[in-house]
């Protein structure tokens, strides 16, 4: 097997040097893999080494996991009050409004979900399409499913 140190096998398992793991192992059991069957471990597959390493994908779903299970807000509240700031301004043509610290935490907090909403359904309409990415065209799509009253077209 080429391969010059341990790495992440099959299912996210830690494999060490010389061990191959069939394609359809699970974490309970551990059967070697048949003949004509290898994975490339370690460096030669792409992984750093360790339980650290990133390897592809890896990364995005330590990033998925750790927003999931949090409840704080995505955007900085500075950013976003600048953001509402400016809207207002170009809205309200150059009359500049004040904003309640309550009011902006209260915009955001929806305006975060509105767009968390989106990205899901977009993104289930790229799973539909059998499409692993996601494209300006399912969130259109996804827009036009909604209707005009929940954030559509």
């Amino acid at each position: 097997m080429g391969g010059a140190g341990p790495g992440w096998g099959p299912a996210g398992l830690w494999v060490t040097l010389g061990l191959a793991w069939n394609a359809a192992v699970t974490l309970a059991a551990e059967e070697p893999a048949e003949e004509g069957i290898t994975l490339i471990v370690g460096s030669a597959a792409g992984c750093s080494e360790g339980p650290a390493g990133c390897c592809p994908g890896q990364q995005a779903l330590q990033e998925i996991c750790k927003y999931q299970s949090s409840t704080c807000l995505l955007l900085r509240p500075s950013l976003f009050a600048r953001l509402v700031w400016e809207l207002c301004l170009l809205f309200t043509l150059g009359v500049d409004y004040r904003w309640q610290s309550m009011a902006l935490l209260a915009l955001q907090e929806a305006a975060e979900a509105f767009m968390v909403r989106l990205l899901e359904d977009a993104c289930l309409c790229s799973l539909h399409a059998h499409q692993v990415t996601l494209i300006p065209q399912d969130l259109q799509l996804a827009q036009r499913l909604r209707g005009p009253k929940v954030g559509g077209i």
